[in-house]
């Protein structure tokens, strides 16, 4: 994981949620952490899969940021995961 990895993976874990976490961002990170994506999914949805956790975010439009409630997600799925 390179430091960039590194600097999203801490603004995704802190609370309250931020919402400036670049979509691109969070897609490298998640293949950094060996996450499983499934981009198959109808219309802006892509899953994730790890140690038998799933998650489906909304890919974001227009914008390029995550939501606080997908940020809240992600975070469930990382702990539920242990990611």
């Amino acid at each position: 994981m390179n430091s960039k990895q590194r600097k999203t993976l801490a603004k995704i874990l802190e609370r309250p949620a931020r919402p400036d976490i670049k979509w691109t961002d969070f897609l490298s990170l998640m293949a950094a952490l060996g996450v499983e994506s499934d981009h198959s999914r109808a219309g802006s949805r892509v899953g994730f899969h790890a140690n038998e956790c799933d998650l489906v975010v909304h890919k974001p439009h227009p914008g390029k940021e995550l939501t606080r409630p997908a940020i809240r997600g992600i975070q469930q799925f990382l702990e539920n995961a242990g990611v």
